[in-house]
């Protein structure tokens, strides 16, 4: 298949039109990256079997891994930031969703729309089916997670606007003040 690769293969088919890979990120596998996305260094990609797609202005800051385990593309949409530490193997992504520092995400959840999935938690399913290990669970829109159990209450949206303009900010900051400073200081792939 034109532009697939395998897990042998030594160079990763990437697909990233104006968007700020460093290249001491950790892209494995066949990834596309949409435009205006920021990959920090020291994070991990893995397209392993299945294919990766990450939409545009998304952030992937230090130690995020993403990983796709299955032979099912890997949707992620717009706007998604992936804080210090996060590990996401959602079966997809929505868009405007936040995984905090340490937050963790398995392979049996879809993540719809403006969640936010809160330090430290970790977010497996709330009812598996004994014969059935492959079938998802879908969260409504807006879920917030949080705390050590972690709990989980569907959000009001009223600070959606207020997430929206932070995330311009931050990657307006990383685009023109990083033109400055982040490739000053970190090695980016030439695109």
């Amino acid at each position: 298949m034109p532009g697939a690769c395998s897990l042998f293969c030594a160079v990763p088919a990437l697909r990233i039109p104006r968007s700020l890979p460093s290249k001491d990120a950790d892209l494995r596998g066949n990834i596309t990256i949409s435009k205006g996305t920021v990959v920090h260094p020291k994070c991990t990609i893995l397209a392993v079997p299945g294919p990766i797609v990450i939409g545009e202005n998304c952030i992937i800051e230090e130690a995020a891994i993403i990983v796709n385990r299955r032979k099912e593309a890997m949707f992620i949409g717009n706007e998604n930031v992936f804080q210090v530490g996060s590990r996401v193997e959602a079966a997809s992504v929505g868009s405007r969703n936040t995984f905090c520092v340490k937050s963790r995400v398995v392979s049996t959840i879809e993540i719809p729309d403006d969640c936010y999935i809160g330090p430290a938690c970790i977010l497996t399913p709330t009812y598996t089916h004994p014969q059935r290990e492959d079938l998802k669970e879908r969260l409504q829109d807006l879920t917030v997670v949080y705390g050590q159990n972690p709990d989980r209450r569907i959000g009001d949206g009223v600070g959606k606007v207020h997430q929206r303009a932070l995330l311009a900010k931050h990657l307006d900051y990383l685009r023109n003040v990083g033109k400055f400073a982040l490739p000053k200081y970190v090695k980016m792939r030439h695109v």
